[in-house]
């Protein structure tokens, strides 16, 4: 068939109208979780609200003076929830990283914390000081990761590596990324709002949040298996932990694991006893719901049989691979908002 010059503009106008007539489908929405940044590349931070913001972000991009961050720092924030205004700052334990333990810092997000889980220079333990004859040698070991310099001449951390920096430096770094967030109301110029932060460690990261609990008024300190601060030579937990604490006894929780095969309960509740937490109440079991109202906890929970098997009791209350699965895993999940602040179980 032979087509004239006007039957092909009637065919092209025709094909138009078809065209405009169609109903394109939607654009998905986005989904509410936001996961950006990677351990090699800088984060972007921008929020938007009613998400869940998951950064990485290395050491080295808040402060070039830092040189030890092969893994980055990880943070949430939950917008998608009430706010309280109120940082969780999570130490973990002797050469471990963030990526371990971020079940637990999803569940602090979820609950309105804003969460920072720090990468820290965590290779060298408090038990270089178990047969110090000096009881010092605790308190310059804490000093030294904690702060940095030349504290303890057995450990070596600058202070720009030190913990306090680093969190001050990621804080400042958050809020630069993203004012709206609120980075901001937990320091002022290079020091850190105490009050509104609750401060959480596992193992040695425990020791170091009991310390910092000791010199500065927390929110709320939340020891995991820790702390492990005991000398050897004195069958005795380190001096300062039986001294007066800056956070009061009623803000500390803890909890251990009754089989822990790394460091010896007896040694954990030696050191409890002498920061006062079982002036109230001996240790209360966790796996039963009769824990409201305790503070100090210990668990006899088996780990995942598909986490290692060395210190698998030891990590259980809290390292992604070792929590249980199942009844007993969210069972320990209600454990941690208790400890974290969210009302227990009925008595």
């Amino acid at each position: 068939m032979k087509f004239n010059g006007r039957s092909c503009m009637l065919m092209m106008l025709l094909c138009a109208a078809v065209s405009c007539s169609r109903t394109e489908d939607p654009a998905p929405e986005p989904p509410p979780v936001v996961n950006k940044g990677t351990s090699s590349t800088e984060t972007d931070t921008t929020a938007v609200a009613g998400q869940y913001h998951e950064y990485k972000v290395l050491a080295h991009k808040t402060d070039s003076a830092i040189t030890s961050s092969d893994e980055p720092h990880y943070v949430y924030i939950d917008t998608r929830t009430s706010l309280r205004k109120k940082l969780m700052l999570f130490l973990g334990g002797t050469n471990t990283a963030p990526k371990s333990f971020t079940e637990f810092s999803k569940t602090a997000a979820a609950m309105g914390y804003h969460v920072i889980n720090v990468e820290y220079s965590n290779a060298v333990t408090v038990r270089v000081c178990e047969q110090a004859e000096d009881m010092e040698c605790f308190t310059r070991y804490h000093d030294a990761v904690i702060d940095g310099g030349t504290h303890s001449d057995l450990v070596h951390v600058t202070e720009a590596d030190g913990i306090m920096n680093r969190v001050i430096k990621l804080l400042k770094y958050l809020n630069a990324q993203d004012t709206t967030q609120g980075w901001n109301q937990f320091y002022t110029g290079d020091m850190l709002q105490w009050p509104k932060i609750v401060v959480v460690g596992h193992s040695q990261g425990g020791d170091h949040a009991a310390y910092l609990a000791y010199k500065y008024a927390v929110d709320r300190l939340v020891v995991l298996c820790s702390p492990n601060d005991f000398s050897r030579k004195y069958n005795q937990p380190a001096d300062w932990c039986g001294q007066p604490f800056a956070t009061s006894v009623g803000k500390i929780y803890g909890l251990m694991h009754k089989r822990d095969e790394l460091v010896p309960p007896e040694e954990h509740y030696a050191a409890w006893k002498a920061m006062r937490l079982l002036d109230a109440a001996d240790t209360t079991a966790a796996d039963k719901d009769s824990y409201k109202g305790a503070h100090a906890l210990y668990t006899d929970i088996e780990p995942n049989p598909s986490a290692s098997k060395y210190k698998s009791k030891h990590n259980a209350p809290i390292i992604d691979e070792a929590i249980p699965t199942g009844e007993k895993g969210e069972h320990l999940k209600q454990v941690w908002k208790y400890l974290l602040g969210e009302e227990g179980p009925s008595e």
